[in-house]
């Protein structure tokens, strides 16, 4: 992940640390910034992340 000057994402370059005190937001959030679907009304956080990992691992396959 890029910052909009185009230096990579990270606490050397001052990225802001991800708020954990509600990890589902920050899950949320970081998915959506990574373009993967938003949860479904209900989902647990065990839910998302099978998601999120099929959905990932789906898109890098060869």
């Amino acid at each position: 992940m890029l910052a909009a000057d185009g230096q990579k994402l990270s606490k050397q370059n001052g990225a802001q640390a991800l708020d954990l005190t509600d990890p589902t937001a920050a899950l949320t959030q970081a998915a959506s910034t990574l373009d993967l679907p938003l949860p479904s009304d209900g989902a647990t956080l065990a839910d998302m992340l099978a998601e999120w990992t099929a959905e990932w691992a789906a898109r890098w396959r060869s």
